[in-house]
């Protein structure tokens, strides 16, 4: 085999490169809906808890672990009513979106890539 065909392997999306994908997002799945995760999301559940029960003015003059941006601690306060109402693990509603932006910024730059002939797939210094 010469170094042109060893090359060639890597240069377009082969069934290892879909396979490597569908494993990567089944993990995905698996880690936000059926594992607890990081101490964040218990870190999270108490910010949220607090700002609801203290109220986010409150929160601010009573905890001095409240480090985080008002918009923020209020949308997880929000997001802790939704998971009660739902009976939704809050953990999941966490750490849900943003496996679905990841999931949509990756279907974004495969399109892309299928429009303007970039190889996105895998980064080359050739172009």
């Amino acid at each position: 085999m010469d170094a042109g065909q060893s090359e060639r392997w890597f240069q377009r999306p082969g069934i290892w490169f879909w396979a490597a994908m569908a494993i990567g997002a089944a993990l995905r799945l698996y880690l936000v809906v059926w594992t607890e995760g990081t101490r964040d999301v218990e870190l999270w559940v108490e910010h949220a808890d607090n700002v609801r029960h203290l109220g986010l003015i409150g929160y601010y003059q009573n905890d001095p672990g409240a480090n985080h941006p008002p918009f923020i601690s209020y949308a997880e306060a929000i997001l802790l009513g939704i998971s009660e109402k739902t009976g939704i693990p809050y953990r999941i509603l966490l750490r849900g979106p943003t496996a679905l932006f990841d999931a949509g910024t990756t279907f974004c730059w495969f399109w892309y890539s299928a429009q303007s002939g970039f190889a996105g797939f895998w980064p080359r210094p050739t172009g």
